[in-house]
């Protein structure tokens, strides 16, 4: 999973996927542990873009389908809500508050 995010020292990423899967047991609960922590330490609302549009994204969930994060986003003029994958969007200045956790995920996820 490639993303547009900047990068976050190595240690960083390690501190944060160890604090989200500590006391973890099994898969399962690390991954619900780094879903928990991206969900919790990502502060919404913020400002991204889908496929060049901008978007607010209001906030993150759990794909019922696939277990996966899903951004729901709202075009910035227009109230209709829309939930997409978290690997979609495209980051702009300021970044959220947390961001990398976002990127601790994707890290996770990928090794």
């Amino acid at each position: 999973m490639r993303t547009n995010l900047p990068d976050v020292p190595e240690d960083i990423i390690e501190r944060l996927i160890e604090e989200g899967t500590v006391d973890c047991y099994d898969q399962h609960e690390a991954e619900m542990g780094m879903l928990i922590s991206v969900m919790e330490g990502v502060e919404t609302p913020f400002s991204a873009q889908v496929m060049g549009e901008a978007v607010d994204v209001l906030r993150l969930e759990e794909s019922e389908k696939d277990g996966s994060i899903q951004a729901v986003c709202k075009k910035q003029n227009d109230s209709k809500r829309y939930s997409i994958a978290l690997s979609s969007l495209e980051w702009v200045e300021p970044l959220p508050e947390g961001y990398e956790w976002i990127a601790a995920y994707f890290h996770w996820r990928n090794h």
